[in-house]
C-alpha cells in the first residue's frame, strides 16, 4: 500500500490516495499513562473474556454456547449507548431481541430435555 501511494504521489495523484495511508505513515507518539492503561484494561478484560468463552466450549456442548457467543452484538450496542449516546438502529433493537429469544428457548428446551419422563398409567393396576 505504501508503494503504491509514492507512485500515486510522484505521478501527481494525490486525491486517489486512500484515507488510511496518512494514518500509516504518521510519526510515532507514545500514549500517555492513562490511554496505556485504558488499553492494558482493554486487553485484560478481552483475554478473560476469550478464556471464559473456550472454557465454556470446554465444559459444554458447542451448539448451546454458540447461541450466547452472539450476545456480543447486544453487548456493542448497549455500550454505544452508554458511553458514546449512539442510538442503536431499529434492526439493532430488532435483532437483538432475536437473539434474546434463541437463548431464552435454548434454555427452555434445555430445560426440557433435563426433566424426566412422565409415566402415564396403562390402566393395568394387578
Amino acid at each position: 500500500a505504501l508503494l503504491v501511494a509514492g507512485l500515486f504521489r510522484l505521478a501527481g495523484i494525490e486525491h486517489a490516495v486512500h484515507p488510511s495511508l496518512e494514518f500509516l505513515v504518521r510519526p510515532w507518539i507514545w500514549p500517555a499513562l492513562p490511554d496505556l492503561l485504558k488499553m492494558a484494561a482493554c486487553g485484560f478484560v478481552a483475554s478473560a473474556g476469550m478464556i471464559l468463552l473456550s472454557q465454556a466450549y470446554r465444559l459444554a456442548q458447542a451448539n448451546r454456547v454458540a447461541t450466547f457467543e452472539y450476545t456480543g452484538i447486544i453487548w456493542s450496542p448497549l455500550w454505544g449507548f452508554l458511553f458514546f449516546a449512539e442510538v442503536p438502529h431499529s434492526a439493532t433493537v430488532l435483532g437483538a431481541t432475536l437473539i434474546i429469544g434463541a437463548g431464552l428457548l435454548a434454555f427452555r428446551t434445555e430445560r426440557l430435555r433435563a426433566a424426566p419422563p412422565l409415566l402415564v398409567p396403562t390402566g393395568d393396576t394387578a
